[in-house]
Parts: C-alpha cells; sequence; structure tokens
C-alpha cells in the first residue's frame, strides 16, 4: 500500500496492485466523499457502482444544516431568535421525538421569514 491519500496514490494503487480485468469486475465501491477517492474509482473502476459511507453523507448534510441555521439566525430579530432557540437541528436524529419537536416548532414559528429563502429551497 502506498503512502498518503492523495489521487497520485490511490492511482498506483489501483495501477500496481489490479489487473485491468480485476478493476472491470469490480460492481461496488465504498469510499468517503473526497475527490481523490471518488474520482479515482470512477476512473478506474468504470462498472462500479459508488457508495458513499453513512457516515461522511450525515456529516456533510450536518454541516449544511448548521450554516443554514446560522445564517438563518444572523437574520432573524429578538422575537425570531427566541423562537428557535435551542433548537439543534440533526440529521441523526430525524426520526426522533427531539426532531418531531423541533419540527413542530419550526411549523409554528413559519410566520417569521426566513435571512436566505433561496437556500432553503422557497421562492424569494
Amino acid at each position: 500500500m502506498g503512502q498518503g491519500k492523495g489521487r497520485e496514490t490511490i492511482d498506483r494503487f489501483f495501477n500496481e496492485q489490479l489487473s485491468d480485468g480485476q478493476k472491470q469486475r469490480i460492481r461496488w465501491a465504498s469510499c468517503d466523499m473526497s475527490r481523490a477517492y471518488t474520482g479515482a474509482i470512477q476512473h478506474h473502476c468504470p462498472n462500479a457502482t459508488l457508495v458513499i459511507d453513512r457516515f461522511h453523507v450525515v456529516k456533510a448534510l450536518n454541516e449544511a444544516l448548521d450554516a443554514v441555521r446560522k445564517d438563518e439566525w444572523r437574520g432573524l430579530d429578538k422575537r425570531g431568535r427566541q423562537a428557535i432557540k435551542g433548537l439543534a437541528w440533526d440529521a441523526r436524529d430525524a426520526g426522533t421525538p427531539s426532531f418531531q419537536e423541533t419540527v413542530a416548532l419550526l411549523k409554528r414559528a413559519a410566520h417569521l421569514q426566513p435571512a436566505h429563502p433561496s437556500r432553503l429551497g422557497a421562492e424569494g
């Protein structure tokens, strides 16, 4: 195995460790969302279905939700901030009662205008 996680190292692995036939027979490949990994897999394993691991998908989703939450917080007045204070937006909790309570609170606060409607998929 090579040193590092860069595309050059990954390419070297595919070229030195696997034959063309082996690469053609790979049907599934799992990795994180690194462009080095996804690009190398797509290039070297054209028949593989790329599967991004759950941990990294949830992490990216939580980071995006946190960025939207912070943007919205900055755009609210005092009353709006009080309406959503303490709500945790976490993709891992989508099926839990606390998440459902958060959604209910947000629906009650629906009269508040989002700071960035386009980021929420709303017309604006």
